[in-house]
């Protein structure tokens, strides 16, 4: 998943540059991303669907001591045509699209140099808040 999300960010645009999680390359920031819940609702009487929450933190690593500068929990539920594996994967699929659709925007909101330097303490490009992002997920 979280390859997933590097491709995603880097094709988005809200960084110049980002890395793959396990990259050695050093990053200003880091995007840690914890799933906190991954499911299949089958339950009876209700619509099949997949659950996908997913906790962001993102940690400027720049100075003395990392700082996280901005947190938010995004949670998607996608209903399913039927209930099978396959409908299920692809349900996870559009949930983390969706999650990541709606995180981009977010992200882009600290391009607003006001905001950068309120939540990040320091100056930042009005084009894209940092040279460099890394992605770790679990």
């Amino acid at each position: 998943m979280g390859n997933q999300m590097a491709e995603w960010l880097n094709r988005a645009g809200p960084f110049k540059t980002v890395a793959l999680p396990g990259s050695a390359r050093p990053t200003q920031y880091l995007l840690d991303a914890t799933v906190a819940e991954l499911y299949g609702d089958f339950r009876a009487g209700r619509t099949p669907a997949a659950v996908l929450t997913v906790q962001f933190a993102l940690v400027d690593q720049a100075g003395a001591r990392p700082k996280v500068v901005y947190e938010s929990t995004i949670a998607r539920r996608v209903d399913l045509p039927q209930a099978s594996p396959d409908a299920l994967v692809r349900g996870y699929g559009k949930a983390l699209e969706e999650i990541l659709s709606q995180l981009v925007p977010e992200i882009y909101e600290l391009r607003n140099p006001v905001a950068c330097r309120r939540r990040i303490g320091g100056s930042a490009s009005p084009s894209r808040i940092a040279p460099r992002l890394a992605v770790s997920s679990t």
